[in-house]
C-alpha cells in the first residue's frame, strides 16, 4: 500500500479495538477518474470507483483494518481463490484472540473455515451450493 494509507491504518488500529464479531466485505470509493485499477461493480450504487476490502466491527460499522485491491496482475495467481486470500488478510490482525468473523458468499470456502479454527477464530458465511469443496 501507499506509505499515506499504512499510515492511516496503523493509526486506527492503534486507537480502536474492535469487539469479538466482525464482518469481512468490499466497498467501493467513487472516484471518475481512470486508475489503472479502477473497478466497475454494476450491483453497487456506486458503479465505479476504487474497490477496497475492509472489516468492520459489526457493532458499530467501525472499519478497522482495510486493503486497496489493485486487481489481479498486481497480486498474482492466488492457490486457494482471491476470497480466501482476502479474508487471510483481512483477518490476520485479529486471529488467535476468539473473534467471530462473518462474510459473504463470495469468501466462503470449507478450507477458509479449516484455516481459521485453529487459529481460535470462529467464521459464519454463506456457502453457494455449486462451489467446489
Amino acid at each position: 500500500m501507499h506509505p499515506i494509507l499504512d499510515n492511516i491504518l496503523e493509526k486506527i488500529q492503534k486507537v480502536f479495538e474492535p469487539s469479538k464479531s466482525l464482518s469481512i466485505d468490499e466497498g467501493i470509493i467513487a472516484f471518475k477518474g481512470r486508475p489503472s485499477f479502477h473497478q466497475y461493480m454494476p450491483a453497487k450504487p456506486t458503479k465505479y470507483g476504487i474497490k477496497v476490502w475492509m472489516v468492520a466491527d459489526s457493532s458499530n460499522g467501525y472499519v478497522s483494518n482495510f486493503s486497496v485491491y489493485l486487481g489481479q496482475e498486481a497480486k498474482g495467481h492466488c492457490i486457494h481463490g482471491l476470497g480466501y486470500d482476502v479474508v487471510m488478510e483481512m483477518a490476520t490482525p485479529f486471529l488467535n484472540k476468539n473473534r467471530h468473523i462473518f462474510f459473504g458468499n463470495f469468501f466462503s470456502s470449507f478450507f477458509l473455515f479449516d484455516c481459521l479454527l485453529p487459529q481460535s477464530t470462529y467464521a459464519c458465511g454463506a456457502v453457494r451450493c455449486n462451489r467446489k469443496d
